[in-house]
This record gives structure tokens, sequence and C-alpha cells, in this order.
């Protein structure tokens, strides 16, 4: 079977599948947007969509993997990582927020927004704290920061977002990251950032994409994790 992925929605059925132990795949919507224009198919209905996946599946049967459920400590993981970046977004929209308070003169507003700020910090901080515990109980992360340029920044990516067949297989994990737009094309797009392709590159190790990879989802939260990082990977640096 082959289920497109749909941001969240379509994770309780992707576990209920893997629980039973029935054979599902993942398939990476681009990829399938490229068939649908390969076939020449215009309409683009749900009944349409199932049928164009279900060709998809015939032709790429053979070279697609199946998913498997994480371990519970890697969706732990995955699921800290991504409330810490919305932690994140929140603490920078509040100080942006509290510059426009005091430039407003807004002097009811600016108690309010620091003591959200505050909350924020403070969960942020107990965010923090139990991704590097989890890290800490995870031998594959300290095989990963062991590597050159790989820090707990790029650590928690990989393990948090990137499925582990493709540990170790640079090219592969940037499709999956959304930093190869065609397939035909350089791995890193033009203007990629360089900490980008050092992340890959010096923390994921070689590989060549094949077209099994063509069976998963790319993750712009990975990608974001990739660009963002600072020299090495280890995340901005204090100047």
């Amino acid at each position: 079977m082959a289920l497109e992925p749909t941001g969240a929605y379509h994770l309780p059925l992707l576990q209920l599948l893997a629980e039973k132990g029935l054979q599902i795949a993942l398939v990476n919507p681009y990829h399938l947007a490229a068939f649908r224009r390969a076939t020449g198919e215009r309409h683009k209905t749900d009944r349409q969509d199932a049928l164009l996946l279900a060709r998809y599946a015939q032709v790429y049967g053979e070279s697609l993997r199946a998913y498997t459920l994480p371990p519970k400590a890697l969706q732990e993981l995955k699921a800290l990582e991504g409330y810490r970046e919305d932690l994140a977004q929140r603490e920078r929209a509040i100080l942006n927020q509290l510059e426009a308070a005091r430039w407003a003169g807004s002097a009811e507003v600016i108690p309010l927004l620091q003591r959200e700020l505050a909350c924020v910090e403070g969960l942020l901080g107990e965010v923090e704290a139990r991704i590097q515990a989890l890290l800490a109980a995870l031998p594959e992360a300290e095989v990963l920061m062991g590597l050159p340029g790989v820090g707990p920044q790029v650590a928690v990516a990989v393990l948090a977002l990137l499925p582990p067949h493709l540990w170790g297989r640079a090219k592969a994990a940037a499709a999956y990251a959304g930093l190869i737009p065609e397939r035909e094309e350089s791995a890193f797009p033009e203007g990629a950032s360089p900490s980008a392709k050092e992340a890959f590159h010096g923390g994921l190790g070689g590989g060549a994409a094949r077209p099994g990879d063509g069976g998963l989802l790319p993750s712009p939260a990975l990608a974001g994790e990739a660009q963002k990082a600072g020299p090495g990977g280890r995340g901005p640096q204090a100047s």
C-alpha cells in the first residue's frame, strides 16, 4: 500500500497500519506531482489522486520502502524538537512585540509581554533539558556528535527528523529534506547556505539517492534545521 502524507492528518492511519504489520510506504508528494505531470493527468480530485497514487505504487512498488515505526525515544525527541521550534518562534514574536510596544509607549502591554516572555523562556529551558537528557541516553547521538562538524543541534535534527535508513547517505538525506529540487540537478540548490552543505556532508556521510527514496516525505523542518545551523552545524555561535 502507498500513502501520501497530508500534514499530520495521515499519522493516525499510518501508525495503525504499521502496528497491524501491514506494508505501507509514504510517497514523496514532490515525486508524485512529477509523476502526475509525466502521465499527463490534469484532473485533481480525491478519486483521481487515489488512482494516481495506485499507479505510482505499481510503477515504483519494488523500490518503495515500507514504513516502520521509529523507537519511542526518537518519537519523543521529534515531538520535543517540534515544540521547541514553536516556542522559539513565539519567543521571537514576543521580542518583536516588546520592541514595538516600547516604541509606541504602550506601558500597559509591556509588563504582560514580559510575563509571557518569561513563561516561554522557562518552557524553552525545560524542553532543552529534556532534549539533552534524551540525547545522552541515545547511543546514536554519541556517535553522531563524535563526527567532525556535528554538534547537538544537527544531532537532534538528524535523529528526530531523518528516518534511520537514511543515516549516512548524504544525497538521499538532502532529497528527503527538500534540498534537492530536481532529480537531475545538483544535490544543493543555488544559494543553499554552506552550513547546510556542511551539516549534511560532514554529519551524514556519503551516499547516493535511489528511486526507493521517492517514497519519502520531504521534510521542510529538517531543511530549516540544516540551513540555520551555524559553522560546523553546531548552531549560532556567540560573538
